[in-house]
């Protein structure tokens, strides 16, 4: 370092001379180093200025070197507030905000929580993370698919949708309080629960393979597309049957006005457009005119009126020839009005 232009800046200006020896050990030494231009002032004691200390290239302090790079990155530091290219100082609270990234080669810990926007996740949240198994379910974790979207060891599950591509396998009860919708076989150990119905396997048997139309044992009957179905044996009903046309048993085609005969019928009394069924006794009355195109057979006898005609009486009309007296038959004149025969004939008057 140069010497003061006069003896009247002395007051102003420390000479001082270059000094290549060791470092001073004596305390409040003051003194220079370095070649000329590139001097370094060396202090063993602190130093106060009422004004700015300027360094033409950094500060140094033992193995730092801060240049104005680095101390830009403390000037104008707001506490709590992240600033690009600024160190961060928390604020009285130990908070920072405004952090974009953070990386971390280590681990990163919170007093409290993990705060991402609205979520707030605390050590219990967290812990439903840590060391998860993918596509395993276990207690308390949260459920993560495997490489292949399967997940096992659920016990219930229950949900609003569900909806997959592969294979749903519970080794429990499923429930589902809406609707289930599956690409594939779905497979149950016992039985499906819908509402107060417990469908078994045999239940659902009557399901399986049924022919539209065709009545088959053990199986439930599925009307067909024109709403008919054959092949009943026996059909018992507790309440009235309806047809829409007809009932058809055999050959027998019987439309409603044939049921009409049926309907309302007193047994043993004839009534118009009605069938005729005998009372408990096996009688009929009502008839008006009966016509037969065969014989006429009664068990006893016939009444016609008052008069009661049985077998002995109608013997007496049966085989007469008109004109001829016979015994035990009643005698009818011929055309002529005569009749022969008689061997004895007595009456109280004859009249010619």
């Amino acid at each position: 370092m140069s010497s003061p232009i006069s003896a009247t800046e002395y007051g102003k200006y420390i000479d001082l001379q270059a000094y290549d020896a060791a470092a001073p050990e004596t305390s409040g030494s003051i003194y220079l180093s370095g070649a000329a231009g590139a001097e370094i002032v060396h202090l063993n004691v602190g130093m106060q200025t009422p004004g700015k200390v300027e360094a033409g290239s950094s500060f140094v302090i033992g193995a730092a070197d801060l240049d104005e790079t680095d101390l830009e990155k403390l000037d104008g530091i707001t506490n709590g507030t992240v600033a690009a290219n600024k160190a961060v100082v928390v604020d009285a609270n130990k908070d920072a905000d405004g952090f974009r990234h953070l990386i971390a080669t280590g681990d990163v810990e919170a007093g409290s929580a993990f705060v991402i926007g609205s979520a707030e996740m605390s050590e219990e949240d967290l812990e439903k993370l840590d060391d998860i198994t993918n596509g395993a379910a276990a207690a308390n974790k949260a459920l993560v698919l495997d490489a292949n979207k399967d997940a096992s060891g659920l016990r219930d599950l229950s949900g609003r949708t569900f909806s997959g591509s592969g294979d749903a396998t519970f080794a429990g009860a499923a429930a589902f309080g809406g609707a289930g919708s599956f690409g594939g076989s779905v497979t149950a150990g016992s039985s499906f629960i819908i509402g107060s119905a417990d469908l078994d396997e045999t239940d659902l048997e009557k399901l399986d393979g049924i022919t539209d139309g065709t009545v088959a044992a053990n199986k439930a009957v599925v009307a067909d597309a024109n709403l008919d179905v054959s092949g009943f044996r026996h059909v018992t009903a507790t309440g009235a049957v309806t047809a829409g046309t007809s009932f058809i048993i055999g050959s027998a085609d019987l439309d409603e006005t044939d049921l009409e005969k049926l309907d309302d019928v007193t047994n043993g009394t004839v009534a118009a457009s009605k069938a005729v069924v005998a009372d408990a006794n096996k009688d009929v009355s009502g008839f008006r005119n009966v016509t037969a195109t065969g014989a006429v057979e009664a068990g006893t006898s016939f009444v016609i009126g008052d008069a009661d005609l049985d077998e002995t009486d109608l013997e007496k009309l049966d085989g007469i020839t008109d004109g001829t007296a016979a015994a035990n038959k009643a005698l009818v004149l011929d055309a002529n009005l005569d009749a022969s025969g008689i061997n004895s004939l007595s009456t109280s008057m004859f009249t010619a």
